[in-house]
């Protein structure tokens, strides 16, 4: 099913190789993989890899590259989920704006195959951009698009979200890393000093802390001690 093993040639590749994996590692290259689903985890699972490595800008190559190969090949459920994954490569880089424009391109795309799978799967993404979205930011082009979005809305649980953004309850534990920060927070450290206590990259750092907030429901790390602390977290 799949090609011979070859080193990666482009840049997300080589980025890819250096921020996380040996140099004597050898590929398999996306193009080698046959199967269409295979294809899209693979390329998402690279996204996320880069996402979480800082890697922003071979992150954002590696989608634009593969969106460009799923139009070509009519993946419209693919296509949905590459959106999704630059809406979250938006919010880890702190631009909401361009993050709510591809959610915009999600839903509408969404709309003409009638997928909401993916944003059941990426809802705490989905949730945080809706929060800190106006609806008419959104830019629905159809009556089918602004169904598709009422449909994300209730799947998702978006419909209970307050307008002022406050604190939500945590539908997701936080991970091993997540709690580590959060008590580091709580003592007063910067992203800097995160970074040199726990051995990893001050990027890397932002990423777990925008996913905490995310999980959180909160935009900063006042409100997010806040929170922690009416969670009981930090006991």
């Amino acid at each position: 099913m799949m090609g011979a093993e070859r080193q990666p040639t482009s840049d997300c590749r080589q980025s890819l190789q250096q921020s996380l994996w040996s140099q004597d590692c050898r590929y398999i290259t996306l193009d080698d993989i046959v199967l269409e689903n295979e294809r899209t985890a693979a390329a998402m699972a690279g996204i996320a890899l880069l996402t979480a490595a800082g890697e922003h800008k071979a992150a954002g190559d590696l989608i634009e590259q593969e969106t460009a190969t799923a139009r070509r090949a009519g993946r419209r459920g693919a296509i949905i989920d590459l959106h999704l994954a630059q809406c979250g490569l938006h919010m880890t880089s702190g631009d909401e704006r361009q993050a709510t424009r591809a959610l915009s391109r999600a839903l509408n795309h969404a709309a003409t195959c009638g997928s909401a799978r993916p944003f059941y799967e990426q809802r705490l993404l989905v949730t945080n951009v809706l929060r800190h979205s106006r609806v008419k930011d959104l830019a629905l082009a159809s009556d089918d698009a602004r169904a598709m979005y009422d449909k994300v809305v209730a799947l998702v649980g978006a419909q209970e979200l307050p307008a002022t953004g406050a604190a939500i309850h945590l539908s997701d534990p936080l991970t091993r890393r997540e709690l580590e920060l959060l008590r580091m927070l709580d003592a007063g450290l910067d992203n800097a000093q995160m970074s040199g206590s726990t051995g990893i990259s001050v990027r890397t750092v932002k990423w777990h802390l925008h996913n905490l907030y995310a999980k959180m429901g909160v935009k900063n790390r006042t409100s997010a001690l806040a929170r922690a602390r009416s969670l009981q977290l930090l006991q």
